[in-house]
């Protein structure tokens, strides 16, 4: 069956079914194919393929995310008041559909890459959020998403709007619970922002060991809005994240600030892409990993600035700790690159810095009464504090937590 006549059984609108099958074209062809199979060799991409068809011929659905927004019943009414729609992405194609049509995919399309090609043939599940003109959403809507049992791929899709003058945080934590099954998660997150519109999007991954974790998320940023991106990677055997600003408006601004904990066993891997379309645009990146044992986290920044976008900037700061006394192979690897290709890119200034926690460090922080442990915590909370800084303190505290937990191996 095609994927053209599951979208259609599934009750899915036309426009939404041609995605699928412009996505399904891209994952044909067979440079896509050899890519799959070269970068990701355990992922079995037909199988995938043929079960989430299944899913959809049978007029399955399944509900990757749960909107947690609301809390109680008042903060629910409190958004429907102020004209925020807040649901599941299942929900909005239907419940939405012109909101929905004129934004997915205009920001991540299937030909972004092959794991958004992925995404965009097969999802289903994920959250909505249509923030209208001049409204300032208080508290940050919340999601939450996790992996069970017998699940082998998960496909979850989140689009963001901020109209004029509007803005929202939102916060998505994920999670899976140990299971000996190895499984794929492949998320796409789409962020638009109107001039003078702001979104920040956080999110917490704390998948377990069995887990293959993919994200693609970017962000499309008129004149005078902002979006920011927050991330900690922690948990999943491996992680590849690709985060993306495109500042298309006069004065627009963004960036990604990041952590990425990688404990035995444990790859982590980034790219950020900077595009400044627009003049008087800035963007920053601020890239935090952590090692222990033989933990791998690398990277890359790209930054562009086309032609016409005068008078910009660009700030990148990359820092490494390595936590633990010994060096190995694989952490001594771990690295961030950054390249701005062409001659007229703007104003880039990079710092790099890598560091150990150090028995000096630890002799100072238990002379004053702190166990190894609590002093371990103590100079890993001060290595993320740019990044944790920028959540609200209770995700600040669970964030800082997991990462604790990670490096003592107790995570994942």
């Amino acid at each position: 069956m095609s994927g053209s006549d599951a979208a259609r059984r599934a009750d899915e609108p036309g426009w939404l079914t041609e995605l699928r099958r412009r996505a399904l074209e891209v994952l044909a062809e067979p440079s896509t194919v050899a890519w799959f199979a070269d970068a990701v060799p355990d992922l079995d991409l037909r199988g995938e393929l043929d079960r989430h068809l299944a899913l959809a011929r049978g007029g399955a659905r399944v509900r990757a995310t749960e909107v947690a927004h609301a809390e109680s019943s008042e903060r629910s009414r409190s958004l429907a008041d102020l004209g925020v729609v807040c649901c599941s992405l299942d929900d909005a194609v239907h419940e939405h559909p012109d909101l929905v049509e004129e934004h997915l995919g205009s920001v991540v399309g299937p030909d972004a890459d092959p794991f958004a090609a992925l995404n965009t043939a097969l999802w289903t599940g994920g959250t909505f959020v249509h923030v209208p003109p001049g409204v300032e959403v208080d508290l940050p809507v919340q999601t939450a998403s996790s992996l069970g049992p017998g699940q082998p791929g998960r496909f979850e899709r989140t689009l963001v709007v901020a109209e004029v003058g509007a803005s929202v945080t939102c916060v998505a934590g994920c999670s899976a619970p140990i299971y000996t099954d190895r499984s794929t998660q492949s998320a796409v997150t789409e962020v638009v922002v109107r001039p003078r519109g702001r979104v920040v999007h956080a999110t917490v991954q704390n998948w377990s060991a069995h887990v293959d974790q993919f994200a693609t998320k970017r962000a499309r940023v008129e004149a005078g809005g902002s979006a920011e991106w927050i991330d900690g990677n922690i948990g999943a055997r491996r992680t590849v994240d690709r985060t993306g600003v495109e500042l298309v408006g006069d004065g627009a601004s963004g960036g990604a600030w990041s952590v990425a904990a990688a404990g035995s066993g444990q790859q982590r891997r980034a790219h950020v892409d900077v595009v400044h379309a627009a003049p008087n645009t800035t963007a920053t990146v601020v890239a935090t990993s952590i090692t222990v044992d033989d933990g791998r986290s690398t990277g890359d920044v790209h930054v562009i600035a086309e032609p016409t976008a005068a008078a910009t900037r660009t700030d990148v700061t990359t820092d490494r700790l390595h936590a633990d006394d010994v060096t190995t192979a694989a952490n001594a690897a771990s690295a961030w690159a950054v390249s701005a290709p062409h001659a007229d890119v703007g104003d880039v200034r990079v710092s790099h810095h890598t560091g150990h926690i150090t028995g000096s460090q630890r002799f100072y922080l238990m002379s004053r009464g702190l166990s190894v442990d609590e002093a371990d915590a103590t100079i890993v909370d001060g290595f993320i504090e740019p990044v944790t800084s920028r959540l609200a303190m209770e995700y600040a505290v669970e964030w800082s937590r997991l990462v604790e937990l990670t490096l003592r191996g107790s995570v994942g």
